[in-house]
């Protein structure tokens, strides 16, 4: 008895009936359209400065400390930027604009092209390789979108930690 009052007070009364049936509907619609945007992919500038004289990047070797003989484990900034079989890169998360020098990658920032810009120094992998100091990128950050400058930050961590835990894995 109680539904069938409560069905027909509904019924008289157009404004609660169009509360009930469009309030819903919006709030589905919005909430679609917030989670529904297409995944994007993050632009970001490289300067890559630990190349050779034809400008290929520097490969190097890390040594096993107790079996010199065994075969180390190579180590790349191309491994960093575009993976490989057993890690994923920066490529795989990001589109990538190759910059010629710290200007075109700064200028590129500013503009809005890229949310950020990372450099690699020269001598980045024989730090890397020499265990004697520490292998530093620099990454530059668009901070005037402060989700995206976090979701980029995660994201160019994330891709270094796991090269770092493969290295220390083949190492152990």
């Amino acid at each position: 008895t109680l539904l069938r009052k409560d069905t027909k007070v509904i019924l008289r009364s157009r404004l609660l009936l169009a509360t009930l049936v469009i309030y819903p509907l919006l709030i589905v619609g919005i909430i679609g359209f917030a989670f529904s945007q297409p995944n994007t992919r993050i632009p970001i500038a490289i300067l890559n400065n630990d190349v050779d004289e034809q400008g290929n990047p520097i490969r190097g070797v890390i040594q096993d400390p107790i079996n010199h003989d065994a075969a180390g484990i190579e180590v790349s900034t191309s491994q960093l930027i575009n993976g490989d079989s057993t890690v994923f890169g920066l490529a795989d998360y990001a589109d990538l604009v190759t910059v010629r020098d710290e200007d075109q990658g700064r200028e590129l920032l500013l503009s809005g092209q890229v949310q950020a810009f990372i450099i690699f120094p020269k001598g980045f992998v024989n730090s890397l390789i020499g265990f004697s100091e520490s292998a530093t990128i620099r990454v530059i950050v668009d901070r005037s979108d402060a989700v995206r400058a976090n979701v980029t930050e995660i994201m160019v961590r994330g891709v270094v930690q796991q090269l770092q835990e493969r290295y220390v894995e083949q190492k152990v």
